[in-house]
């Protein structure tokens, strides 16, 4: 119930937007970032990987320890999320201090983004709540605030304002070490709907047969630990799930172009929707480096999604299209994920969920799933 208040409050205030004053528009948006803030930042075991993190929050030391060598090859956490643990751990305690930052942190930096990115905003939140918030929120706590402090600094790389956008990308850095893929985003600008781009696309598929063997030798290091920032769970990176991320990621981000091909108009983020496409591509072929990449440009598909429901130059078909592919494209995503994040559970009736805890010990207690 708490996430579908979050999603019919966006929805009718983009039905009614245009009414909206700027100011009024403003402090809306301003409450619905703050409740899901709220909402996500005081939740109680919901969302696997943060199972695992509240696991190793037992582990973190006081702020007066962050500095020792040994406390971050223990953690194994980056500095910018070991810090945040590390104060919450020194001034409160509980974990859900940390939760409730990095949801401040992740949030506030997209809310801004898709308000300064998108005609209608409200729309932009809607895509938001389908296609990223609970996975950013609940799954991949440190790298999402990567993601949001680069969001932040995009208008740097759009300005060309280097020094200002390698200094905000190496903060992203702090908090996940995947985020060194942002350091060549200036590159991506090269990147047009040419032959190229389609030779390239059909490279890293036809590729695939031939990299099996270094993904298996990728697969030992993640499992062994040392490569957990490029992908969780590597062993079910099957056949099945390259498809399914296809159809989830690269199939939104190609029904944005067309639309925008469609409507006579080009799209100001179209570079980096098609590397949200060659992202997935990559993915398909070498998933355990190229999947956690797609994180970084996801949100251009957001934005480039809610503008085309309102340019002009857009047919009634063409919105509806675009609407029904990002809900088809995510229809068995929610299906396979409902456990990690269904029911909602708060700090203030904490509940131990047996479905999300059998899934916790399926993707970071292997030798326990026959137990």
């Amino acid at each position: 119930m708490v996430y579908i208040i979050a999603f019919l409050a966006a929805l009718i205030c983009a039905v009614l937007n245009e009414r909206f004053s700027p100011s009024i528009r403003k402090s809306l948006l301003i409450t619905l970032c703050v409740y899901v803030i709220l909402v996500l930042g005081l939740r109680y075991r919901v969302g696997v990987d943060t199972l695992n993190y509240m696991n190793t929050y037992r582990f973190i030391p006081t702020l007066d320890q962050f500095f020792y060598n040994n406390t971050a090859k223990m953690i194994r956490y980056e500095p910018g999320f070991l810090f945040v643990c590390c104060l919450c751990k020194t001034l409160y305690g509980d974990f859900w201090t940390v939760q409730i930052i990095m949801a401040a942190l992740t949030n506030s930096c997209i809310f801004y983004f898709i308000y300064r990115s998108c005609k209608n905003p409200f729309v932009g939140i809607v895509f938001y709540f389908i296609l990223q918030c609970l996975y950013f929120n609940t799954e991949i706590m440190r790298e999402s605030a990567a993601v949001a402090i680069f969001l932040l600094n995009f208008k740097n790389l759009q300005e060309k304002k280097w020094l200002n956008y390698y200094l905000l990308a190496c903060l992203s850095l702090m908090f996940h070490y995947s985020a060194i893929v942002i350091f060549f985003f200036p590159f991506a600008s090269w990147l047009k709907p040419n032959y190229i781009f389609l030779v390239l696309c059909i490279c890293f598929l036809a590729i695939t047969p031939l990299v099996e063997q270094l993904n298996q030798l990728l697969n030992i290091a993640a499992v062994s630990g040392r490569v957990e920032q490029y992908i969780d769970g590597a062993e079910d990176l099957n056949l099945n799930w390259r498809i399914g991320e296809l159809i989830r990621s690269a199939l939104p981000a190609f029904a944005v172009i067309i639309a925008y091909k469609l409507s006579k108009q080009e799209s100001p983020f179209q570079h980096m929707l098609l590397l949200q496409i060659l992202f997935c591509m990559g993915a398909f072929a070498i998933p355990i480096i190229f999947s956690r990449f797609t994180n970084y440009t996801t949100l251009f598909v957001t934005v480039g999604a809610a503008n085309v429901l309102t340019l002009r130059g857009a047919g009634m078909w063409i919105k509806s299209g675009i609407v029904a592919v990002i809900i088809v494209s995510q229809s068995y995503y929610y299906y396979a994920m409902k456990d990690r994040w269904f029911p909602y559970c708060s700090i203030f009736y904490p509940e131990n969920n047996r479905e999300r805890n059998q899934v916790y010990r399926h993707d970071f207690l292997p030798w326990l799933k026959n137990m």
